[in-house]
């Protein structure tokens, strides 16, 4: 079941002011505002109150676009009103919340559910009687008075309503340019941060790729000394043929051959890999491991992962050196 966020403070503390009825205040109409993002729920708000009455209550309501609710005192009587237009989307979810504010505010004479704010001058709660004299009317036939007075409120709902509906046109417009201004904050901060992303991540292979460089000429001054030994050994995990496990194994690089042991005391290699004409690649994304790196010999890949970040420029600057790059 659909349910609404009536949180909002100002509701009860309005709802009991109007009960009160020492402060003037005589109605308040609530709105269920737009679902803004992040958001799990509506959220009832107070979209207006005051002290002028029913006719006051009335105008407040505009032209009866979306659904809106309201409590009003009148004649010592409290009434709390419905207010859901024909052309509503949703009207049963209108109808839905309707019932969690009348839980909320249940201390009340009489609902009344009306489709338009005009549907407020059949109701009981309107005054029937319109004084059709004066002081300052008196000679005035009261048929006339009444066509006179007919008119007058004609031609004020009228004017009214026109303003009812530019002032929802100006709060509808700006709420929407809120939202934009908002969404296009969000997209160049979004914008931003992936230029600082990739700029890092540029910075950062530039500063890898010369720290391999660097081992690599180290790696070359100690094969022109000793062209028989090793020019890198290291612990590194292996990724099983059936890639389910991880295997310790003791690295040993010579020239263009990488050798698997068992440990550092096994003088028997696992496995040796034939460095020449191979492809080495960063593989740390397509296994969600850092420092994951795979050899490729031929139609052979040999899937390997460093402990550390310097071990893993290590190894992959010591391969490279021998395997041509993809």
């Amino acid at each position: 079941m659909a349910t609404l966020d009536t949180n909002d403070p100002k509701i009860l503390q309005t709802y009991e002011t109007i009960r009160a009825g020492d402060s003037g205040t005589d109605w308040m109409i609530l709105s269920v505002l737009p679902k803004l993002p992040g958001q799990n729920l509506q959220v009832l708000s107070v979209l207006a109150s005051g002290a002028g009455g029913i006719q006051e209550f009335q105008k407040e309501f505009g032209q009866g676009e979306v659904p809106l609710y309201g409590y009003v005192k009148h004649e010592n009587k409290f009434y709390l009103v419905e207010c859901v237009p024909e052309q509503t989307t949703n009207r049963a979810l209108a109808f839905t919340y309707g019932k969690q504010i009348n839980a909320l505010l249940k201390e009340h004479d009489s609902e009344i559910s009306i489709t338009s704010p005009s549907d407020l001058l059949e109701t009981p709660l309107t005054p029937t009687r319109v004084p059709l004299h004066s002081s300052s009317s008196s000679n005035i036939l009261p048929g006339k008075a009444l066509n006179q007075s007919t008119s007058s409120l004609s031609s004020d709902k009228g004017e009214d309503a026109q303003e009812e509906v530019a002032r929802r046109v100006r709060e509808h417009t700006a709420w929407k340019e809120q939202l934009k201004e908002e969404a296009a904050r969000k997209v160049k901060a979004a914008a931003e941060e992936r230029v600082k992303e990739q700029q890092w991540l540029k910075e950062k292979t530039a500063k890898e790729r010369s720290i391999k460089e660097s081992y690599k000429a180290q790696y070359q001054t100690m094969e022109d000394k000793n062209r028989k030994g090793a020019i890198l050994s290291n612990w590194l995990d292996q990724l099983t043929s059936d890639n389910r496990y991880w295997r310790k194994r003791w690295m040993v690089i010579h020239h263009t051959h990488l050798h698997l042991y068992k440990d550092q005391n096994s003088t028997k290699p696992i496995q040796i890999i034939d460095l020449r004409n191979s492809a080495v690649t960063d593989s740390g994304q397509e296994w969600y491991l850092p420092n994951t790196f795979t050899v490729r010999e031929g139609s052979a890949e040999h899937v390997l992962r460093a402990e550390g970040r310097e071990d893993f420029l290590r190894a992959v600057a010591a391969v490279e050196r021998a395997a041509s790059k993809l």
